[in-house]
């Protein structure tokens, strides 16, 4: 079961797909900042957000926590909302 629930994680976003990119992104920085913290790199990419231990817990999962919490957010650029309309 996917924790936590989707509809919570919707009430977030504006729809599925915006959640899925969102969701992925944010899995993908903090991979990148577990790969990177002991090799020593000038820039590192943003840690995981979450105040309570993340020891365990797959990126996906964290990026979703993070997510629900409003830790992460999100914002379509103009150009983009023109061509949804």
């Amino acid at each position: 079961m996917i924790e936590p629930k989707i509809e919570h994680l919707l009430d977030r976003v504006d729809n599925q797909y915006t959640m899925v990119v969102l969701s992925a992104r944010r899995a993908r920085q903090i991979t990148d900042y577990y790969a990177t913290l002991g090799a020593g790199a000038v820039e590192k990419p943003l840690p995981p957000l979450l105040d309570t231990s993340v020891h365990g817990m797959k990126p996906l999962s964290v990026s979703f926590q993070e997510i629900v919490t409003d830790r992460v957010g999100w914002e379509r650029p103009p150009e983009a909302e023109e061509t949804i309309k």
